[in-house]
């Protein structure tokens, strides 16, 4: 259910008073005619509190409340209401810093007639420091009992509650509810914790701002090969910007995004922070020492191309990618996009296309002559395939380039691959796949689940006849992936069946 808010927030932090007082909270409750809204619940709470204070509004509209101040601090107050308007709910809340004395808050809510019996989860978020953060309940409906989970093992049952991060990073912080009625609840906010900072840049080509396209931002955590946070952002008119960046390294990786459906010149690339065109000699940028705004400038290949040649495939992807709807910045919920550039015989970059899913690919037009597809993910060592295009053989069609978790492959029809012989039988199969090949010697057979983990891995096989037992896995399709020795692989999709 979609919900609005009207939120006066700020945080102050004032040193702590030696005595203790008492504090009165009063104001009005009006509907958006001026008219006073009587019997309506209106809730006070603040961070040392462990249960909100729920005052009725009397027939003119009015609530009062006295609080007992310890003295050690003056506390952040939260004044917060709610109404059912359109069919949808509205939160209402005022936020201050309590003192000595009275503080009024009059609050104006939308005209509501009825309130369905629904409950709608919903929390505050108060940052006390970079790792220390309040949350408090402001769930909509007669809310019984509710649980908080903020990972790293800790939770709570409580209405308000103040956690400790340890690490930096983006949190999720999640909240259940449940209500009388068997009405439950639950919603997700992510948090950043830390210190943290944004950048802001722009995309060109040839100083013209990229119209379209998407930003990709890779953040390094140690090693190379160690945690690496994924972001991305989008090109709009040639700006873009980046938030909670944490200070660390990061490479930014351009990707243009506009129509490219007819013949356009000259041909734009993917292109890092840099100006290079592959991750290994890319630039990093550090937020210390890098301005903002960041300038990055497409490569692009600067002459025209007309030929009777073609190359085709399909990129697939084994490597944990996850559906869509998960949030993008900064956590590891998208893998790197695969990039596969088409190089010409004198090692010009002529042409590109990115991948974050499977998906085919076709680059047309092409004189005849000596190719290489450059097939690069971030982080990875790039993977290149020679291509001839002759008379005889202009086009070269039905490649598959297999994105493995820890490898990338080109595969070969078993069916059409008559230096080896290879077949491949049963499929589907319940018990056991045999693979009969005639060459002398495979360098490796490996066995991997749907989602690219390595299940099974024989090295060294012999011409014969080899068989993996899959008996104990569950139903589903699985890959076997034979290596020759020239580095060319040969796939085959197998279907586990009970």
């Amino acid at each position: 259910m979609k919900k609005l808010f009207i939120l006066s927030y700020f945080i102050c932090f004032v040193a702590f008073s030696s005595n203790a007082y008492w504090f009165e909270i009063n104001g009005i409750i009006t509907d958006n005619n001026g008219n006073p809204v009587p019997s309506h619940e209106v809730y006070i709470y603040s961070l040392d509190m462990v249960d909100p204070a729920i005052v009725t509004t009397s027939p003119g509209g009015h609530y009062h409340l006295q609080l007992w101040v310890s003295g050690f601090y003056f506390p952040e107050i939260y004044v917060y209401t709610w109404a059912y308007c359109d069919n949808e709910w509205t939160n209402f809340v005022e936020h201050f810093t309590a003192f000595n004395g009275t503080f009024q808050v009059d609050l104006q809510i939308c005209h509501h007639t009825s309130v369905p019996s629904e409950c709608t989860a919903d929390f505050q978020t108060e940052q006390i420091s970079s790792h220390y953060y309040g949350f408090l309940n402001t769930s909509l409906g007669e809310v019984d009992s509710l649980r908080w989970y903020f990972g790293q093992g800790q939770s709570s049952s409580k209405d308000s509650v103040v956690i400790l991060f340890n690490d930096n990073g983006l949190h999720d912080v999640y909240l259940q509810i449940w209500a009388g009625g068997n009405c439950s609840d639950s919603t997700v906010v992510t948090i950043p914790v830390g210190d943290w900072d944004f950048i802001d840049g722009n995309v060109s080509m040839n100083n013209i701002d990229l119209p379209d396209g998407s930003v990709y931002v890779y953040q390094l955590t140690g090693t190379i090969n160690e945690s690496i946070w994924t972001t991305k952002v989008h090109i709009e008119n040639g700006s873009f910007d980046v938030p909670y960046l944490f200070f660390d390294d990061y490479y930014l990786q351009a990707v243009p995004e506009f129509d490219l459906s007819g013949s356009y010149f000259p041909k734009y690339l993917p292109t890092y922070f840099g100006g290079s065109k592959s991750w290994e000699t890319a630039q990093t940028l550090n937020l210390f020492t890098t301005p903002s705004p960041v300038q990055i400038n497409l490569a692009s290949y600067n002459e025209m191309y007309y030929g009777p040649g073609s190359i085709s495939g399909t990129i697939e992807r084994f490597d944990s990618i996850k559906g869509a709807g998960s949030n993008f910045y900064l956590t590891d919920n998208i893998r790197p996009p695969i990039s596969l550039f088409l190089i010409n015989e004198n090692d010009e970059y002529i042409d590109a296309k990115v991948f974050e899913y499977s998906n085919p690919f076709q680059f047309n037009d092409l004189p005849l002559g000596d190719y290489t597809l450059r097939v690069e993910k971030f982080a990875e060592p790039s993977f290149e395939i020679p291509i001839s295009l002759t008379e005889l053989e202009p086009k070269k069609e039905n490649l598959e380039i297999q994105i493995h978790l820890f490898f990338m492959a080109v595969g070969i029809d078993p069916t059409k691959d008559s230096q080896n012989g290879v077949e491949i039988y049963p499929n589907p199969s319940s018990e056991r796949v045999y693979i009969d090949f005639n060459a002398n010697e495979f360098e490796s057979i490996k066995l991997f689940d749907s989602w690219g983990q390595l299940l099974f891995e024989s090295k060294n096989v012999q011409s014969g006849n080899f068989s993996v037992d899959i008996s104990t896995y569950a139903s589903g399709l699985y890959t076997i992936i034979l290596m020759r020795k020239d580095g060319l692989f040969i796939t085959e999709k197998i279907q586990k069946i009970e």
